[in-house]
């Protein structure tokens, strides 16, 4: 399935009649010599680091009796599972067992999203200050059942790490390049230039570690989902189990999944996609040196396909980063297809985005005319009321008056 930044996901819509306890226990049974013990419940487990990963790896023998996850009983008939577990790696065996790695520690952008749990540099991690340091299951297993709903179903996600699936060198060689590319944008900064000095080694270590294992690594991705399909496919309900996250290049009638019957391969991310993707990050409410982001940003918006491409990227990372994404997109010159994108983000008033889209149109109505016509038509079209209220009222348009005069004719 997809692979992003740190994690790729098997997501799936499951038959809610059978129990998440039977679908832990075909889980651990799929995955057999690749999943370790659970790793989540305790950090009373003795773990040593290994710097050739940057990860943390379980030092205690692999024992399945040992998993003891308990299912969470929620009101209205909601059932929650979550935990997440080691994962074997190509490392030296020691007392005739092998390693199976804990966590993957990944580089962030120091004063992230403040809704996503990050290790600030210290003591074991103070050489790599200020980046910030994220924890990352190495394979993670959710699930949601509700029996009581009055379309009661089971959601179940399995998650691996990117250094579980030796593509955790693509994320820090996209951090390396958006550091050069700022520099080489916006001038001289000497934080920047200590961080691109910190990560270079260890990106350069984790590279060679997914080069010499390849082959393990190219096995092991295709294990994954082979593993992951068969055990999901046990408890499905019919062949178009599996849930695709819902591509779009804006928020209209944004959803975010849907079931598919598509074949069922990865869908390896591209250099440049890495590379925006981390530019992206950076505009989210607390971003890292936004101003710097936002005036790269806004120079690579002037080509529509690329800006096209930064709303896709924007949407997909969350709406802490629309604010600032219509501010890129507002920037002078604002062309046509720009116009459209901001037009999109008044689908809900709710969206933060909204406002600040409302107003650039409001200071410019003249140049946003064509463009909220179409898109007027587009919401009516698609029977999307508040969008086209929002846009009719920009338009001077009387809602209840041309609805009648629909009627008449």
């Amino acid at each position: 399935m997809k692979i992003k930044n740190g994690a790729a996901e098997l997501w799936a819509s499951l038959n809610p009649a059978i129990d998440l306890s039977e679908i832990l226990d075909g889980f651990l049974l799929g995955f057999s010599g690749i999943a370790g013990n659970e790793n989540n419940r305790s950090e009373a487990f003795s773990r040593e680091f290994d710097e050739e990963q940057f990860c943390f790896l379980d030092a205690r023998p692999f024992d399945l009796s040992q998993q003891n996850t308990q299912i969470a009983q929620f009101e209205h008939g909601a059932e929650i599972l979550e935990n997440s577990f080691c994962i074997a790696m190509p490392v030296v065996a020691t007392d005739d067992w092998p390693r199976y790695v804990a966590e993957f520690l990944e580089f962030c952008w120091p004063d992230g999203t403040p809704d996503v749990p990050k290790i600030q540099a210290k003591t074991r991690f103070q050489a790599a200050a200020p980046w910030s340091i994220r924890k990352r299951p190495a394979l993670a297993f959710y699930a949601v059942r509700n029996t009581t709903w009055k379309a009661p179903y089971t959601s179940v996600h399995f998650n691996a790490a990117a250094g579980a699936l030796g593509l955790h060198s693509l994320h820090t060689a996209a951090l390396l390049q958006v550091l050069e590319q700022d520099l080489a944008f916006n001038g001289p900064d000497q934080t920047l230039a200590e961080m691109y000095a910190k990560l270079l080694p260890i990106h350069t270590r984790i590279a060679q570690y997914e080069t010499d294992h390849a082959a393990f690594f190219e096995q092991g991705r295709q294990v994954f989902l082979s593993q992951g399909m068969e055990v999901l496919a046990r408890f499905s309900l019919n062949q178009h189990f599996l849930i695709q996250e819902r591509e779009s290049a804006s928020p209209v009638d944004l959803q975010i999944g849907q079931t598919t019957n598509q074949v069922n391969q990865w869908s390896m991310p591209t250099p440049q996609s890495m590379v925006l993707r981390a530019w992206c990050e950076r505009i989210t409410w607390d971003g890292f040196a936004k101003p710097r982001a936002l005036a790269f940003l806004k120079q690579q918006k002037q080509n529509d396909e690329m800006a096209k491409a930064i709303v896709a990227q924007c949407v997909s990372l969350g709406k802490g980063t629309w604010p600032d994404l219509i501010e890129v997109l507002a920037a002078e010159p604002i062309s046509y297809q720009c116009q459209l994108e901001i037009i999109s983000f008044m689908a809900d008033p709710n969206w933060p985005g909204a406002g600040e889209a409302y107003d650039v149109i409001q200071k410019n109505p003249d140049l946003f005319a064509a463009a909220l016509q179409e898109s007027y038509q587009w919401a009516r079209e698609s029977n999307d009321d508040s969008w086209m209220e929002m846009i009719g009222d920009l338009l001077g348009k009387d809602e209840n008056k041309d609805e009648n005069k629909d009627e008449d004719e």
